[in-house]
Order: structure tokens, then C-alpha cells, then sequence
């Protein structure tokens, strides 16, 4: 008999400092996928599930995150709670300063994971066979994540970190959702010392708990599942909600006869695309985003109230708010000589690990005309850009 989850706890409290400039103007759980805030994403799915004490610990723009909630949920028999996790002290102290409000048995979610729903429901049909569960991703390069050593009833004996090419246990790696059948994780993570890193990391608590109690994986495919922790993987996500949803159009838009949208795209309320303009596929246009003639959008997120002149180019990117890209703009997502992009995070440059990939404007930027926008960039909010632009405008 499956269990009836009284409790989820959703981990909200993170700056999300890779997915800057996006998320210096908001948390990184109100990013938009598929059109639609990733937060809202986990609490519908919740909902549909049937749970309705959803806790959620905030930190960076913990108001944001609480008016978006009240304003979104104001209406529905759902009971919210809001704890701040102070300092932040990592993963597992995240979840510690919930037990207080925990009604087991619960979920825990971290914040910047997209999942189906359907793999949320393998999730918790796993916990009538084990004391807790946690989705566990096959992916091709397991070695740069924590991955499971598992045996053959998909039990979880160890948890190892990053381990060398060739000598990782499996190509399962810790998905960010779990499932507990009761308040026992909570010794574990009491127990649970500093990490390398100085955080106290669930993963440790949870590899604690395992030793002793069945900690049960749950393997899913990595296209329905994806780690929001950089901006590529934004656009990845983004692909996999409008591939699973199909299209969306908001009939308040305003679509001139001309113009052609390539499926899958959301076109939010508002919206207005002129004539000759080529949107899609995975598009998003965010609400009352205008957009001029002879302009073509392909496979990028374009933001709020954002308006794109004619001639306009703009393939593998992330467009913020309240953006002004002038006439004849071109954002160029690869390189001629081909080859990975390259993107610097946290005063790190990185390897994308993709071929196609454009640039990240901040909320409020102006471009002027004719201005060419290089692979591989950010442009921070409140900036304005002209001519070739081939390094982060900072």
C-alpha cells in the first residue's frame, strides 16, 4: 500500500551565484522553464500528488520568494510555511532547521532540480519497500558527481564524490529528490561533521543513514531530470518541459499572420511578434515581450517585458527583464572553427561541454544597432553594450 506523504520540504535558500547575471535580480527558483517558474513547477507538481504541507527554507531574496508563493497559491488548500536558514551552512543544515515543522513520512526536494512527475511518483512508490528513497540519475559522465554504489535490489551501499574516470561504482548519481519514511535522517545529520567545503552536506548524512537502514535508489533516465546549477542547463531544462508540454499560447498574444512558430514554444500573455518574425523551436517569450519584423528567435528564453527590434538574430540564449536589443543585433551561439563554448562562472572559466551556446543578458541591458553579441557571454543588468562584444560586460 503506497504512503500518503504528509510533508515536502523544498531547499530555496541558494544564491544560485553560477547562474549570475540572471540571479542578481532574482532567486534562482523563479527562473523560468518552459515558462514557468521552476518553483511553481515543483509545488504543482506536489499538489497533484496530494500533499499539502509544503515547507520551503529561503535565504537570498526570501521576500521574493514569499510573494510569489501568496500571490500564486493564495487560493488553494495548501498550507505554506517559510524558515529562513540563516547563515547558510550547506545541504544538511538546510534540512535541519525544518525538523521542527516535518510530518513524516516526507519528500525533500533541492530547489534548482527539474523532474517530471511521473518520476516524483516512482519516487514515493519506492518508500513501501525502504526507510527512504532518492532519485538516482543514469548519466554518461558519472565522475563529475556523487554517484551510487548500489547492489542488486537497487540499495544504496556508499555514496562516492567525483571519483576518477573508469573507477566510479555505477552511472547512477544522485538525483536532489528524496523520500523519508519517518524523522531518522535527522540523527544522521546531527551526526554529521564538516565537510571539506565547510558545509555539513546531506549526502554525507544521508551515505550516514544508509549504513545502517534501506536507503533505496530510484534510477531514472537523464532526459526527464536536469540540475539547474548553470545557465546551459537552464536551456537544457527549458527543452525538456516544452518537449513534454508541447506548445503554449497565451490568447491575449499578438501574432502577425506572417510570421512563423516552429513547435515547441510558449508565447506568454501580451506577447506581440510583428510581421516575417521566426520563433522557435524552444522558445520562450515571457509576457508583453514585443518583437519587430524580419527578427528570428531559436531555442532561447527571452524574458518579461523585453522588446526586440527588427533584423534581429538570437539563437542558444537567455534574455532577462525589461531588455532593449536594438535593430539589426546578432547573437552568435558557435564558433566558425567549431569546438566547445566556453563560459566564465564564479571568476572561472569553463567548458560548457556544448557546441551551441550564446550569451546571458541581465535584466535592463540596452544594445544598441548593429551590435554583435559573441558565444559565451554574460552582460550584467543595468549595462549598455555597442559593437562587437566578445568578452563579459561586467
Amino acid at each position: 500500500m503506497q504512503l500518503r506523504i504528509e510533508t515536502a520540504v523544498i531547499l530555496a535558500a541558494g544564491k544560485g551565484t553560477r547562474l549570475i547575471p540572471l540571479t542578481l535580480t532574482r532567486p534562482k527558483v523563479l527562473l523560468p522553464i518552459g515558462g514557468i517558474p521552476l518553483l511553481k513547477r515543483q509545488v504543482d507538481m506536489l499538489m497533484d500528488i496530494g500533499i499539502k504541507n509544503i515547507i520551503i527554507v529561503v535565504n537570498y531574496m526570501a521576500d521574493a520568494i514569499r510573494h510569489f508563493i501568496y500571490d500564486a497559491y493564495s487560493n488553494h488548500d495548501v498550507q505554506f510555511s517559510f524558515i529562513d536558514q540563516g547563515v547558510p551552512f550547506g545541504t544538511a543544515h538546510a534540512v535541519e532547521v525544518t525538523e521542527e515543522y516535518v510530518k513524516p513520512p516526507f519528500l525533500v526536494l533541492y530547489g534548482d532540480i527539474f523532474i517530471t512527475k511521473d518520476a516524483l511518483i516512482k519516487l514515493v512508490n519506492a518508500l513501501d519497500q525502504a526507510d527512504a528513497a532518492v532519485i538516482a540519475v543514469r548519466v554518461p559522465d558519472p565522475w563529475n558527481y556523487g554517484v551510487f554504489k548500489i547492489d542488486s535490489y537497487n540499495r544504496i551501499l556508499d555514496i562516492v564524490e567525483k571519483p576518477s574516470p573508469g573507477a566510479e561504482p555505477s552511472n547512477l548519481i544522485n538525483g536532489g529528490i528524496y523520500a523519508f519514511r519517518d524523522m531518522t535522517i535527522f540523527d544522521y545529520i546531527r551526526k554529521t561533521g564538516i565537510s571539506p567545503r565547510g558545509e555539513k552536506e546531506f549526502t554525507d548524512s544521508l551515505k550516514y543513514m544508509a549504513m545502517e537502514y534501506v536507503v533505496r535508489a530510484v534510477p531514472i533516465p537523464r532526459h526527464i531530470w536536469c540540475d539547474i546549477g548553470r545557465p546551459w542547463d537552464l536551456l537544457r531544462a527549458n527543452k525538456i518541459a516544452l518537449s513534454t508540454t508541447g506548445s503554449y499560447i497565451d490568447p491575449e498574444a499578438k501574432i502577425d499572420s506572417s510570421a512563423i512558430i516552429r513547435d515547441p514554444v510558449y508565447v506568454g500573455k501580451g506577447v506581440r511578434i510583428c510581421s516575417n518574425v521566426h520563433i522557435g523551436p524552444y522558445c520562450v517569450l515571457g509576457d508583453n515581450v514585443y518583437i519587430s519584423y524580419n527578427s528570428r528567435i531559436e531555442d532561447s528564453i527571452i524574458m518579461c517585458n523585453t522588446k526586440i527590434g527588427s533584423d534581429v538574430v538570437i539563437r542558444d540564449s537567455i534574455v532577462g527583464e525589461n531588455v532593449v536589443i536594438s535593430d539589426n543585433v546578432s547573437f552568435y551561439s558557435e564558433w566558425f572553427s567549431g569546438g566547445n563554448i566556453w563560459y566564465r562562472i564564479n571568476n572561472q572559466v569553463v567548458d560548457t561541454g556544448v557546441t551551441r551556446f550564446g550569451a546571458v543578458v541581465g535584466d535592463s541591458v540596452y544594445i544598441d544597432p548593429s551590435s554583435v553579441i559573441c558565444p559565451g557571454i554574460f552582460i550584467m543588468p543595468y549595462r549598455r553594450v555597442n559593437g562587437v562584444v566578445v568578452d563579459d560586460v561586467i
